[in-house]
């Protein structure tokens, strides 16, 4: 079931990193920070009657409660550098270099986590990172925002760390929508207080206010299925699969958001392809 459980959260990141590109894209990314809070609120307020009505869980969990800062600063570096790479540059691009977080992920399982290193995942991630370098050399030979390409490798680090917590944690015992929860409460209040002290607004626009509550349900599905999937499948297994978004993203740029495709990219997808293929 891990597996099924990660192709669904890898369908959910596709939409997601769309819609990402779509309010980066607009007033040069000056409504980020209110889009992503706003969007933390309403996953914290999605998540939290599931808790109490659904599973009739008590609202305090103490093993993810002793996790929720780490995950909810990790989480917010790693969106918020996300968001901020895409406001001049290329969701076909930065969103592959993001999603091959999962190259750093297996590499930290294997290192400190016991899991096997085969000559299969020796292979596969040389050619996720050389998937990585064609992109950034590609962007920065077409003047691609060099700022955008630096964010989406920050977001690319905190997410491979991020996703080592998260396993970390869940094998600790802690709960996924506890994790949840906390993680986004945290986000939440730290956006309006950076809104607050900037005298910004925190009420959103009718139009952001829906985009942001597609990005909500889209997150916190993807969010529960993949750590529900990492309560029993391995790291080298499921985030590699949740990780296949960049695939779907890069077709929706070049056929929706009009993004130029050319040889560079063609290149560097084959390279991510072929070095999934080969890990798995």
């Amino acid at each position: 079931m891990e597996k099924l459980y990660a192709v669904i959260g890898m369908a959910a990141n596709a939409a997601k990193d769309t819609l990402f590109k779509t309010v980066a894209r607009e007033d040069g990314g000056s409504r980020i920070l209110l889009f992503y809070g706003f969007k933390s609120a309403l996953i914290a307020v999605l998540a939290l009657p599931v808790i109490l009505f659904i599973l009739r869980e008590p609202l305090l969990h103490p093993t993810s409660l002793a996790f929720a800062l780490p995950t909810a600063a990790l989480a917010g570096l790693a969106y918020l550098a996300a968001l901020r790479s895409l406001v001049a540059g290329d969701a076909s691009t930065n969103v592959t270099i993001i999603r091959l977080n999962f190259v750093l992920t297996s590499a930290f399982a294997v290192l400190f986590g016991g899991e096997a290193l085969t000559p299969r995942k020796i292979a596969g991630t040389a050619l996720c990172l050389l998937a990585v370098l064609l992109f950034y050399l590609g962007g920065r030979s077409r003047g691609a925002d060099h700022r955008g390409l630096a964010f989406s490798m920050l977001a690319c680090l905190a997410m491979a760390v991020l996703n080592i917590v998260n396993k970390t944690a869940l094998r600790l015992g802690a709960s996924v929508l506890h994790l949840v929860l906390y993680r986004y409460v945290l986000i939440a209040a730290f956006c309006a207080l950076v809104l607050a002290a900037r005298r910004q607004s925190l009420v959103p626009s009718p139009r952001l206010a829906l985009v942001s509550g597609a990005c909500a349900v889209l997150m916190l599905g993807s969010m529960v299925f993949v750590l529900t999937a990492l309560q029993t499948g391995d790291l080298t297994l499921v985030i590699p699969i949740s990780q296949c978004s960049f695939l779907f993203t890069a077709l929706f740029s070049f056929l929706w958001l009009g993004e130029r495709l050319d040889w560079g990219k063609v290149t560097g997808l084959a390279a991510a392809v072929t070095g999934l293929i080969v890990i798995r």
